[in-house]
């Protein structure tokens, strides 16, 4: 979900550096929000693209709490993992993987349509 999170944050980090044989060449990739926590992450997500991720939710599963989820969930990746480490979850649950896949399907519906 983290990773879902961050690609509608992501933008471009590539700077130009020469021109070799015609071709433009550039350095860099994609930057994105740093930290690991689901709420705040989907807290920086622009205003206008939030509520169609929310939008598209409900219309693919009334009355999921999908930010309810995200709050819930907003910690798993720190503390999960390594479950030797204090204060860590020590059990996943289950869920999450639903949360997770209802995530991939809200992304894969505001894909551009090609």
């Amino acid at each position: 979900m983290e990773l879902f999170i961050k690609s509608f944050l992501a933008k471009d980090d590539s700077r130009f550096m020469t021109t070799l044989n015609g071709v433009d060449i550039f350095n860099g990739a994609v930057a994105a929000e740093h930290g690991h926590f689901l709420d705040k992450l989907f807290k920086k997500i622009e205003p206008s693209w939030r509520q169609a991720i929310l939008d598209t939710s409900e219309r693919l599963n009334r009355g999921y709490p999908l930010e309810q989820k995200l709050k819930d969930y907003a910690g798993y990746f720190f503390n999960a993992r390594y479950g030797y480490e204090a204060g860590s979850i020590g059990v996943m649950r289950m869920e999450v993987l639903d949360a997770a896949e209802h995530f991939e399907r809200i992304c894969t519906e505001l894909l551009p349509k090609v």
